[in-house]
């Protein structure tokens, strides 16, 4: 899990929009996708029902249990060694959040109790933070960086294996999905097979 909202000075890092050079407590109303950036693509479940990728198959069986939206970012290369960024590459259902997540970029080197527990857990839950909570804490930035409302819940789950990472998979939800996304971690973990993988 995330855990405790802790204060980071390199929170203003953390997420790299390419609409604008400020990266954190913007709201998500007003930040906005470089229109030079490449657009997402849109999956949708007749394209995931003809996959063999495992990551197509865990979206479906995360459909069938009811999530608001999905977006799949991609692993990127990055100019220090032994380190992962990750870009917004594909979509399901991403409804209002399209131009947001469009462009998007995590570098997760920058939030290390994150992406700790997305390599060791397998995903990491970003929950409604409470009435006392730090506006500039790490769970905080990514939450609002990914547009996400209040009310709703955010998770972070790792594609591939710890040593070979396809990418990071974000849900949105309305409530807790913890049950629901351990279910799907041996597909969303599974290494990529030989035969060709969803379009991104």
């Amino acid at each position: 899990m995330a855990g405790k909202d802790s204060k980071d000075s390199n929170s203003t890092k953390l997420v790299n929009h390419p609409a604008t050079e400020t990266h954190t407590q913007i709201q998500p109303r007003i930040r906005r996708a470089n229109r030079a950036s490449a657009p997402l693509a849109r999956w949708d479940r007749a394209t995931l029902q003809t996959s063999e990728d495992p990551l197509a198959r865990a979206l479906l069986a995360l459909a069938e249990k009811g999530f608001m939206g999905a977006l799949f970012l991609v692993t990127t290369p990055n100019t220090t060694q032994g380190q992962v960024s990750f870009k917004s590459s594909a979509t399901l259902a991403p409804g209002s959040k399209t131009d947001l997540w469009t462009g998007l970029n995590w570098n997760p080197n920058l939030t290390p109790e994150v992406w700790t527990g997305i390599q060791q857990q397998g995903f990491t839950e970003l929950s409604p933070p409470g009435t006392n909570t730090l506006q500039t804490s790490s769970r905080n930035v990514l939450r609002a960086a990914f547009g996400i409302e209040p009310s709703e819940w955010l998770y972070l789950a790792r594609v591939g294996t710890p040593t070979s990472i396809r990418g990071v998979l974000a849900i949105v939800t309305e409530k807790s999905f913890v049950l629901e996304l351990k279910g799907a971690l041996p597909l969303l973990n599974t290494p990529l097979p030989a035969t060709s993988a969803l379009p991104k």
